[in-house]
């Protein structure tokens, strides 16, 4: 730590004050300094405890290695710009030291070792705090790593979707299932669904089937129908309160059509109800999809 005047003046600009500090003689005003190296922050800490007339006064730095002065403040009412810091940096611009943290008391009343031994103390808080942080930061990275591991083993098993169509209060609304060779499995919290498939979190299904959701875990046209899905999410959520099952379709019908034409016909089911009005049934019709009547 080179302090150069240059810096001083810099620091305290007021030349009375300046001068003041220059020929100061500290060592019969200052009772007591510190002075550590701060490895998180690359810099020396300084705290200083200077009496004249009574008056006590405290100056607190901060220093870079290179000798320039970061920070500085002192409790006078010029509040930095004083003969107090002026005085101490001119002190410091002279003083040797070759260890820190270092320790200097005008009256050797207080047990040295004892001061000493609390600012090691205080700097290994703040070196292990610092590793404590980058613990967790490594932690994070770690768990994001597992997350993004945990969906490989089903790219060899993929699973397919299919969706399910009705006509209700002449609307169309349309239901999903998970489709495994032996079983299906209705998806009951489309919003679940669609978060544990951002996330990749696992849903059970039942008591022997359950999996890691991810866009992997699903076949290419699958994959479409969650892209249909989560856009018509947006707009359902305003439209339904509570659990959403289904989907109301409405301004994307004509999109929802041209999706069911280029997905083969085992992707969809249409049940619709013998009541069901012409519009609906002519719809379907014209757009040659697949028809089962209830």
């Amino acid at each position: 730590m080179h302090i150069q005047e240059k810096e001083i003046r810099r620091v305290v600009k007021d030349e009375k004050e300046y001068r003041y500090g220059r020929f100061m003689d500290v060592r019969e005003v200052l009772e007591r300094m510190t002075i550590s190296y701060d490895e998180s922050n690359g810099c020396y800490r300084m705290n200083a405890r200077m009496s004249i007339q009574d008056e006590k006064y405290i100056i607190s730095m901060k220093i870079s290695q290179d000798g320039q002065i970061i920070q500085s403040h002192c409790n006078c009412s010029l509040k930095g710009q004083c003969r107090h810091i002026a005085s101490i940096l001119f002190f410091l611009k002279k003083l040797t030291i070759t260890s820190y943290p270092y320790f200097y008391e005008k009256d050797d009343q207080w047990n040295k070792q004892q001061q000493l031994a609390k600012i090691e103390r205080q700097r290994q808080e703040r070196i292990l705090h610092k590793k404590q942080q980058e613990s967790l930061e490594l932690i994070h990275l770690y768990k994001d790593q597992l997350l993004r591991e945990s969906s490989a083993p089903f790219l060899s098993q993929q699973y397919q979707l299919k969706v399910f169509v009705q006509s209700k209060k002449d609307h169309l609304w349309v239901a999903f299932k998970i489709l495994t060779p032996h079983q299906s499995y209705i998806i009951k919290n489309i919003e679940s669904f669609l978060k544990a498939i951002d996330q990749h979190i696992h849903i059970q299904y039942s008591k022997n089937f359950g999996f890691i959701h991810s866009l992997e875990a699903f076949d290419e046209d699958s994959r479409e129908i969650i892209a249909f899905m989560n856009k018509c999410y947006l707009k359902n959520q305003y439209l339904q309160q509570g659990i959403i099952k289904t989907l109301m379709l409405s301004d994307e019908l004509d999109e929802f059509y041209n999706m069911m034409n280029v997905l083969p016909s085992s992707y969809c089911d249409i049940a619709f109800d013998k009541k069901i009005s012409d519009s609906f049934r002519n719809l379907f019709k014209r757009r040659k999809l697949y028809l089962r009547f209830s």
